[in-house]
């Protein structure tokens, strides 16, 4: 399936040069409630999330896709205030899994298997 990544412009054409695509971390997303989305009036609770994301954060990379390229939000947050590029990947579907979203109360709640199967050998080096 064809899948669209945005980049500010300077990491999109480094990315084309290196043909290669960085990982964000958890600890970097834009968001920093990203990855916390327990509530606890316990700043014992709290302090345990925060440390199990750290933790992940320095573990796990993280690379979001979009199926569309036109959507002018994606474009704003993610390609530099629409500045930057959006790049182009066929990604075999086996490899993905979507972002589900679903309300509760007043929250979104997010949803994502984490279960992929282990990528299929790349015949470049």
């Amino acid at each position: 399936m064809l899948l669209y990544h945005f980049v500010p412009s300077r990491w999109g054409l480094q990315n084309i040069e290196r043909r290669r695509v960085k990982l964000a971390t958890l600890d970097a997303l834009n968001d920093p409630f990203e990855m916390l989305a327990a509530t606890s009036s316990s700043p014992a609770h709290r302090a345990a999330f925060r440390r199990a994301k750290a933790e992940r954060a320095a573990a796990v990379g993280l690379l979001c896709f979009s199926r569309s390229w036109s959507n002018p939000v994606q474009w704003s947050h993610y390609a530099d205030r629409h500045k930057g590029l959006c790049l182009g990947f066929e990604v075999d579907d086996a490899q993905c899994r979507p972002v589900r979203y679903r309300k509760s109360g007043s929250r979104s709640i997010l949803t994502v298997s984490t279960t992929l199967p282990p990528p299929k050998p790349s015949s470049r080096a």
